[in-house]
């Protein structure tokens, strides 16, 4: 027996064929999922403010093998392709990964072999030769090891007690807001600070993709690559000049380094207060054929004629493979633009008049999908 199989009569088994019988035969709505991180064990520190951008290893496998049983999977160009012409069927599925993280080579990718799906990797490509820090996660090392902080930046004092969980995520929270409005160059000045403060000499131990690995995905019959800026800033609050560089020049590092077309673009945080209509443009006009935001919903047809503003599903620690089968009928998007009031970004909503439409099997009479074979 493969580890990929599940023994019959076990509770997994079970628990996947009811959800299996569920969903076969139900019309859902064509989905593009977002993962970053993939692990192979739980994080038993109290202190994780990024265990949401991770999926145990073993959740991640049995999120495939249920996508392999009841969904299309496609790859991002061909999901965008039949998108463009209308013709994107119902159950379509196609998976990224963002950041580059070197687990989606050592984890995911045998996963993904095994089931036969296809996937997007967004890099950013300072991270792969060390240009860039990963600054989130080398904050969260400060923070975990310190127990209190204090600084000056730009004429102004910060301090903060480290002495419980709840202060170690106030202070986490303050300080992301803080550095996801400067520039590269600002981060790491901030950052240096910060480490002096503490006296720390070590960088947090976080493992990206190489530009070797990174040259041997692209030639994987199941990846392809997709740039996601140099060194992951926000870029709604850089300047013109910046913003155009961090797209175009990632999109060229990828382009010289795998001898292929970079067609595909997701913003870094992504969310309606990191991307602006002016990062949408930038994406459209320097070529690429997609963008992903990070906005939670579906690509629904709605999106034919305008594809750099392309939401998706996020998958992370907490979901069950229940809540991942509720997140593909689209039940979760309903209540998250209906019951949540949060809308489709309203400098979009002009141009995708039927944004806040979920097409499932709710809302399966407005709405047009394809039933044939990909």
């Amino acid at each position: 027996m493969s580890n990929d199989e599940i023994p019959k009569g076990s509770k997994q088994y079970e628990a996947g064929h009811r959800l299996y019988s569920l969903l076969r035969g139900v019309t859902l709505p064509p989905s593009i999922l977002m993962y970053h991180q993939i692990s192979s064990g739980t994080r038993a520190k109290k202190f994780n403010p990024h265990l949401g951008l991770q999926v145990d290893v073993d959740s991640f496998r049995d999120q495939m093998r249920l996508l392999s049983r009841t969904h299309q999977c496609l790859s991002l160009s061909r999901f965008s392709d039949l998108l463009k012409e209308r013709r994107l069927p119902a159950n379509s599925v196609t998976v990224t990964f963002d950041d580059g993280y070197r687990d989606g080579l050592t984890l995911a990718l045998p996963i993904l072999e095994r089931f036969q799906i296809p996937a997007t990797i967004f890099v950013t490509t300072g991270f792969l030769d060390h240009r860039a820090p990963v600054w989130w996660r080398e904050l969260e090392a400060i923070i975990q090891n310190s127990n209190q902080l204090d600084f000056s930046w730009e004429n102004q004092s910060y301090r903060y007690s480290l002495q419980s969980i709840s202060q170690r995520d106030d202070c986490f929270a303050a300080l992301t807001t803080l550095f996801e409005r400067l520039s590269p160059q600002k981060i790491c000045r901030l950052l240096k600070i910060i480490q002096q403060s503490v006296s720390r000499r070590d960088q947090a131990d976080v493992e990206m993709l190489s530009w070797s690995d990174v040259e041997a995905l692209s030639s994987h019959p199941l990846i392809t690559i997709g740039a996601h800026t140099v060194n992951h800033p926000a870029l709604s609050f850089q300047t013109d000049e910046l913003a155009m560089r961090e797209l175009a020049q990632s999109r060229e590092e990828l382009s010289d380094k795998t001898k292929s077309a970079i067609q595909h673009f997701a913003y870094p945080f992504g969310s309606t207060a990191h991307v602006s209509p002016r990062e949408i443009k930038l994406a459209r006009e320097i070529g690429f054929s997609t963008a992903c935001i990070t906005y939670f919903g579906h690509a629904s047809h709605a999106f034919f004629s305008y594809p750099h503003a392309l939401p998706r599903i996020n998958i992370d620690w907490d979901d069950t493979l229940f809540s991942f089968a509720r997140k593909l009928t689209g039940i979760d998007a309903l209540i998250y633009s209906k019951v949540k009031k949060r809308k489709y970004p309203h400098f979009l909503s002009d141009r995708c008049p039927q944004i806040d439409v979920v097409p499932s099997e709710l809302a399966r009479s407005r709405c047009n999908f394809s039933s044939g074979n990909v």
